[in-house]
């Protein structure tokens, strides 16, 4: 017998989409239960600037993969940098 990832129910036909749909569920609740201590604030600048600060993040690298999730979400490009830039 082939092996299943888990959460998938054998016999569904790839071409119906349920497969795609039950993958997506399950990366929706791995999201949501990984970040589930994230918060976040939102607020504009007065040069018509967005700013949003999450907190809440157990390690940095879940930091990380909670960027590339919300950027790749949103189709943008970003760039992580390790520290903070520095103005002169």
């Amino acid at each position: 017998m082939k092996s299943q990832a888990p959460g998938l129910t054998r016999g569904v036909g790839a071409k119906d989409g349920k497969i795609e749909k039950m993958a997506t569920d399950i990366k929706k609740d791995y999201i949501k239960e990984k970040f589930k201590n994230v918060s976040a604030i939102s607020f504009s600048t007065y040069h018509k600037e967005l700013m949003i600060n999450f907190t809440g993040f157990e390690s940095q690298e879940d930091l990380k993969e909670f960027a590339d999730f919300v950027f790749a979400k949103i189709k943008m490009r970003y760039s992580h940098m390790e520290d903070p830039p520095t103005i002169h």
